[in-house]
């Protein structure tokens, strides 16, 4: 996934998001089947369903170029980050979020470096148009 990043937005958008999607539910699909307690068992069930609802998002995203890439993933960001944020609610099955564990900064740090890496290693300094400063993100 790592070295799709800087092409993520060019001809590697398949790469990335087929890396992106297999670590992130093939991990919980995985953390599912090692015994885990009851609250996090739990948990990663809701974060499953809310990683398998985004990925439809990513597939669309990498299958167009430009700026509707952008678009759809944004869209998909936006769905992980709120249900993260709202500790992965599912119809009768919500848990107070103060019972499970979140790194919002180290969340948010991820999503910026992601957009940095992908700016840096475009020539153009460019995302949907608009002219970015590397370092000012």
């Amino acid at each position: 996934m790592n070295a799709a990043i800087p092409r993520a937005f060019g001809d590697a958008g398949w790469v990335f998001v087929a890396a992106f999607l297999l670590i992130h539910i093939g991990r919980t699909v995985w953390l599912l089947t090692v015994g885990l307690d009851q609250v996090n068992q739990e948990h990663f069930i809701r974060v499953l369903v809310w990683f398998t609802a985004a990925a439809p998002l990513w597939l669309i995203g990498a299958a167009v170029d430009g700026g509707a890439r952008l678009t759809w993933w944004a869209g998909a960001i936006l769905i992980e980050l709120a249900g993260t944020w709202a500790a992965h609610p599912l119809p009768g099955r919500r848990r107070d979020s103060r019972e499970v564990a979140f790194a919002g900064g180290h969340l948010l740090e991820r999503g910026r470096l992601f957009i940095k890496v992908s700016v840096l290693t475009d020539n153009r300094h460019e995302v949907m148009g608009v002219r970015l400063d590397p370092s000012s993100i």
